[in-house]
């Protein structure tokens, strides 16, 4: 059954864009090598690795973080906007406590903006907060972490731009933030500085958030997208959507992953990706723009795919295959050539249990819990201790 639910009403394309060169607020690579000091100047001090182990990872724009197996969660890079939740506004190039936050399930990272789902289903967010995107009806910046009201039970958390959501224990989805786009899918463009359920999903199973769009994964295998989609990230023609859209992969879709204007799914085993292509994300050996999702080239025994601002990673029997943009360094292949198909990342460890990207940078857990990272480094977000790009990978934390 293709229909949302029993009581889904048809979906509704508003807001009609043509496909052409995106208008988005989306960050350019410096032309420096390295930032060389921080906004107020006292974190350059990276400090050691605190010792553990690492359960999960998260990649935002400029920043990352890592849920320690002790329920805390550690963070570095970018904090313009107090995303690493230190009660500062000072980047770090190495691993720092989030403090006040405990019993940690998961992270999801925006552009700005970090999320956490607590072990008792609770969400906490903290970091830019223009539209709202941390849920608690203001809209003023929090440089530590703050509770999201209306949330007991969620599953997993997916931070945007401007916008947020939540899949929760029922199968549906809340989001809250920036909807100018249609990226909240409740059938409005109206901004939502706290949670509102997204219009007719249900049987939810997966969730991601692209720059300015919103994608689920059904645990029929369907594809639901919503949002913008002027370089046809819904996997659609070029209309924005304020209501979930099918999208037209085959079933049997077991994840799904967005970022700025592309989505990717992984499908029995092979890699989907589809929107923008400007430089080779798709992976589809072009830079033709896909509207229908096409297989990424040559991989198999795909056990996920992530979306990236302008690149895309993949993990293929325990291994990293990225391609894309690679001007920071972002695909771990030693240059800053850009690659329209896969190409194995160098000098990881043998065994890769997570992948993640943001904007420029790249990171992976391997399977003793360490965290290694790469690419685009002005902030600090590879985690070394550098304000270098780094085009391989760099272990970032762990013992």
């Amino acid at each position: 059954n293709d229909e949302l639910s029993s009581s889904a009403t048809a979906v509704v394309l508003v807001n009609a864009r043509p496909v052409a060169a995106p208008a988005l607020a989306f960050p350019r690579l410096s032309t420096e090598v390295g930032r060389g000091a921080a906004a107020n100047g006292d974190a350059a001090d990276a400090g050691e690795p605190a010792p553990g182990h690492g359960l999960s990872i998260a990649v935002g724009g400029l920043h990352t973080c890592i849920v320690v197996q002790d329920g805390t969660v550690q963070c570095f890079g970018s904090n313009d906007r107090g995303q690493l939740g230190l009660a500062d506004l000072a980047d770090r190039n190495g691993a720092r406590v989030v403090p006040n936050l405990a019993l940690v399930a998961s992270v999801g990272l925006g552009d700005a903006t970090s999320c956490a789902v607590h072990e008792n289903g609770t969400v906490s967010c903290w970091g830019r907060n223009d539209f709202g995107q941390t849920g608690d009806g203001s809209t003023d910046d929090h440089a530590e972490p703050r509770l999201v009201p209306g949330i007991s039970d969620a599953r997993k958390v997916a931070v945007g731009s401007g916008h947020a959501c939540a899949m929760l224990a029922a199968g549906i989805v809340v989001c809250w933030g920036r909807n100018e786009e249609g990226q909240i899918g409740d059938g409005t463009t109206i901004r939502r500085p706290t949670i509102v359920p997204v219009e007719g999903l249900v049987g939810v199973s997966g969730l991601a958030t692209g720059f300015e769009h919103t994608c689920v994964l059904r645990s029929d295998g369907s594809v639901f997208c919503w949002g913008a989609n002027r370089v046809a990230q819904l996997g659609a023609e070029g209309i924005d959507s304020s209501r979930p859209l099918r999208v037209s992969t085959p079933r049997g879709v077991s994840s799904i992953s967005a970022l700025w204007g592309h989505s990717c799914s992984v499908m029995l085993g092979s890699a989907l990706c589809w929107g923008w292509n400007e430089h080779g994300q798709l992976g589809s050996n072009s830079r033709e723009t896909s509207r229908p999702p096409g297989l990424v080239a040559g991989l198999v025994d795909v056990s996920a795919v992530v979306a990236g601002g302008h690149h895309s990673c993949a993990l293929s029997a325990g291994q990293v295959y990225c391609w894309g943009q690679n001007q920071g360094g972002q695909l771990g292949t030693g240059d800053e050539v850009d690659r329209n198909a896969p190409i194995a990342v160098q000098n990881l460890p043998e065994q890769i249990d997570q992948v993640e990207v943001g904007y420029y940078h790249s990171c992976a857990l391997d399977s003793s819990g360490v965290m290694w990272c790469w690419g685009y480094n002005e902030q600090g977000q590879v985690g070394d201790g550098s304000w270098i790009d780094r085009s391989t990978p760099q272990r970032a934390w762990g013992l």
